[in-house]
């Protein structure tokens, strides 16, 4: 191999007898028509919710991003129709991807895609609901930044405990906006993000990693 580019090896042929051959191999996208999607090497490029950057209303997921495992696959069309549906009501994508416990039914293919390994399955029965955050046995959760708390102007509790040690040693903000404090942080403090060669840039970022 050379990169992901196969190399043939002089002595290695074979001849197999068959009856029917289907051409299905190959690991970069066919862009006939389409070329302008092509965002290098044969593959299209994405922002983190799945949308085609520089190209409004296209999304995409799958060996098309890079050849991986199928389930990873299946993770980017959950997020990308989740996207979808947030563009189609409001125009609003930028809203974190989230868990629907009334639809999950507990496959765990998300897990297994999800490159942060930041969901986990509820394996006993759940008490003591919240209404904000319900939960279930047989479903599968993950963080959502406590979204509850966020809408109504406060900052995630594990923010908001670690502020209450007197420590600073977690920060909430808002990225996009240079004058914020998290922004003017990272912009002086080296910083990296879980998985940064998968280009998915997360909101999320560490220091001294």
């Amino acid at each position: 191999m050379d990169g992901m580019r196969p190399v043939a090896r002089e002595g290695t042929e074979f001849e197999i007898e068959c009856d029917i051959i289907i051409s299905a191999i190959g690991q970069t996208g066919n862009f006939t028509g389409v070329d302008e999607m092509d965002g290098g090497r044969g593959f299209i490029n994405v922002n983190a919710d799945y949308s085609v950057k520089g190209h409004d209303k296209h999304f995409a997921g799958g060996d098309i991003l890079r050849p991986h495992l199928l389930t990873t696959a299946i993770g980017h069309g959950r997020i990308a129709a989740e996207t979808i549906g947030e563009f189609l009501d409001d125009g609003d994508t930028a809203k974190r991807p989230k868990i629907d416990v009334h639809t999950c039914i507990g496959c765990r293919y998300c897990m297994m895609a999800c490159p942060f390994k930041a969901r986990s399955f509820i394996h006993e029965k759940v008490t003591d609901q919240k209404s904000y955050a319900p939960r279930g046995k047989g479903t599968v959760e993950g963080c959502t930044l406590c979204v509850h708390r966020v809408d109504t102007g406060r900052i995630p509790a594990c923010v908001e405990a670690c502020k209450k040690t007197g420590n600073e040693a977690m920060i909430f903000g808002d990225l996009k906006d240079p004058a914020s404090k998290i922004s003017r942080r990272v912009a002086t403090y080296p910083s990296s993000a879980l998985r940064a060669d998968l280009k998915l840039d997360p909101g999320v970022r560490y220091t001294n990693l």
